[in-house]
């Protein structure tokens, strides 16, 4: 039951923030003059791939902390 309503929850909160998003997009293309295309297609393009991002900077930082403590475990037992 709980998972269900964590699901049902992060629905409701990708709506909201998405919606919020879409507008914040359009407010920002009207001041800036640059155009929605030009908005939509950098700037929600760039917040949107912002957890790939993280997910791939943090694997990284995972792999090379992993490659040094098993190189310094190599190093000790010399």
């Amino acid at each position: 039951m709980l998972l269900i309503l964590q699901v049902i929850v992060c629905i409701a909160l990708v709506i909201i923030v998405g919606t919020w998003l879409s507008q914040s997009a359009d407010i920002m293309a009207e001041k800036t003059g640059l155009g929605r295309t030009w908005v939509g297609t950098i700037l929600l393009a760039g917040v949107t791939s912002l957890p790939e991002l993280a997910t791939g900077s943090s694997a990284i930082v995972v792999c090379i902390q992993r490659f040094w403590l098993k190189r310094g475990t190599e190093i000790t037992e010399k």
